[in-house]
């Protein structure tokens, strides 16, 4: 019977469109996290903010696990990255006003002219050429679906742009006198590249 056929169509696609939904709800809730409290962290104090005891508070990091967390860090970091830019493409309202906020515009202006602070390793041949393209495409797609949310990022850009010119080009005068450029200085230049290339330089200055 067509209604019949209709019904137990129907049934499991709603059921698994609520399974869908329901994994989506999860998987926002845990970028959430990851972007509030463990992105912009070293391993000692994720460690010393998930452990229940004093014990565990006490357990010294090694070289070898900071290095290993930061890597793996970096790495979902710019995964997610990679699922917001997929997600804004087909559905952008699809994205929790809880992930849209001023600690993901954080996240972002530090990866684009900070990025070793929050661990990655700038001597790594996939993370000068990745992280750049990266970056250039999420900034791209949020200017394009999330027009509204510019003002934010853009406010966030300007200020971590002013203080940085600041500090990085205090001693421009002796890095020219002993032909050097530090790596501070570099990150910097190609942050800036990046906002360029995004044709969002400009508006940085404007706001």
């Amino acid at each position: 019977m067509p209604y019949t056929v209709t019904y137990d169509l129907i049934i499991p696609f709603l059921e698994n469109m609520f399974i869908v939904s329901f994994l989506l709800c999860r998987i926002f809730e845990a970028v959430t996290y990851f972007i509030q409290n463990v992105s912009h962290r070293d391993a000692g104090s994720v460690t010393r903010s998930l452990s229940n005891t004093d014990e565990d508070n006490g357990h010294a990091t090694t070289p070898w696990e900071a290095e290993s967390f930061n890597r793996i860090k970096c790495s979902v970091t710019v995964r997610v990255f990679d699922m917001m830019s997929a997600v804004l493409k087909s559905e952008p309202y699809c994205l929790p006003d809880s992930l849209l906020n001023v600690q993901l515009w954080q996240r972002i202006v530090e990866c684009v002219l900070h990025p070793d602070r929050l661990g990655f390793d700038m001597s790594a041949t996939e993370v000068l050429d990745g992280l750049p393209k990266n970056l250039i495409e999420l900034l791209g797609i949020l200017q394009q679906k999330l027009p509204t949310k510019m003002a934010e990022l853009n406010m966030e850009l300007k200020i971590s742009v002013s203080s940085s010119l600041t500090d990085v080009f205090r001693n421009i005068q002796d890095c020219l006198r002993n032909n050097s450029v530090t790596l501070e200085q570099k990150q910097l230049l190609q942050g800036l590249e990046i906002l360029h290339r995004c044709q969002m330089l400009s508006q940085i200055v404007k706001v």
